[in-house]
């Protein structure tokens, strides 16, 4: 049997978190990247993404960040087009994972593929 930090090994994974500066995002990326995962924070302001990324790198967590207004739809499309420029890829089921009120995420634009995120 294997351990439990193998099971849930995200080495080689890439997640785009949404509001990743503060709160629960910052702990879900703390608790993706010390499995592994490369990181891409995401919020509207840019000072929290840079504090975020501090301290995420005092974990020995490598990230990135881009900030977006996810209520625009033309910084979801920076955030779409950039995460997959710089990631290449977004591992996850839905494309994301969402911190906050992401009903105002229309769609994402990822791997080529217009992703709604408001679908079930």
């Amino acid at each position: 049997m294997g351990s439990i930090k193998k099971a849930f090994d995200l080495t080689g994974k890439t997640a785009l978190i949404t509001g990743g500066s503060r709160g629960l995002g910052l702990q879900i990326a703390e608790a993706l990247g010390e499995q592994g995962a490369t990181l891409l924070l995401s919020s509207r302001k840019a000072p929290d993404l840079e504090q975020a990324q501090k301290h995420l790198a005092s974990l020995g967590i490598k990230s990135d960040w881009i900030a977006a207004d996810n209520s625009k739809d033309g910084d979801v499309t920076k955030l779409g087009d950039e995460a997959v420029r710089r990631l290449g890829r977004v591992d996850s089921e839905r494309g994301e994972i969402e911190v906050g009120d992401a009903s105002a995420l229309p769609v994402l634009v990822a791997e080529q593929q217009v992703v709604d995120l408001r679908a079930p």
